[in-house]
């Protein structure tokens, strides 16, 4: 009951508000998603591998290797050769399933923003067409000129990160 009132009162605020566009960033109720989709063009950016590996970080941990496959039973079989993914059945299956929504839902979307052209190639990889697929990198190409190159730093080699640091990144 309590997704039924959420998408309620979600297309109540799309009624009034009447975008143009709505812009999807991450996950959330495929349920909602889906209703969205059918009353307002949709975009979603999909900036992690989450969205379409059961893992979620397409890598096989004993080796190091990137995973070249696309999403699909073989995933299953890799969680358990590769230890690429929870070996928990339950957590396995729920994973697998919600990576299969996701590009199902897809489908539904007028467009997906990718933030790099690896995982527009990923998306490729699972069958969505390259033409509805949006490359915005989070990084823009720019090179500063003499005049605006900050000034080399006291410490060569220094490196500031600021993120998470966890296996599913890769």
């Amino acid at each position: 009951g309590h997704a039924r009132e959420s998408v309620r009162k979600v297309l109540g605020v799309l009624a009034q508000e009447r975008p143009d566009l709505v812009h999807v960033h991450g996950g959330g109720d495929p349920e909602l998603l889906r209703a969205v989709c059918r009353g307002v063009p949709t975009v979603r950016t999909v900036h992690s591998q989450s969205f379409l590996c059961p893992g979620e970080s397409k890598t096989y941990w004993r080796t190091g290797k990137c995973c070249p496959i696309a999403f699909g039973p073989r995933c299953l079989v890799n969680a358990y050769r590769e230890r690429c993914a929870t070996r928990h059945p339950g957590r396995l299956l729920s994973r697998y399933q919600r990576c299969g929504q996701n590009l199902r839902d897809a489908r539904q979307l007028a467009r997906l923003i990718a933030c790099s052209e690896y995982m527009r190639g990923e998306l490729c990889l699972n069958g969505l067409s390259r033409d509805r697929i949006e490359l915005v990198s989070l990084f823009p190409a720019c090179v500063p000129n003499a005049d605006s190159a900050p000034a080399p730093t006291a410490r060569p080699g220094t490196v500031l990160f600021v993120g998470r640091l966890v296996r599913a990144k890769g």
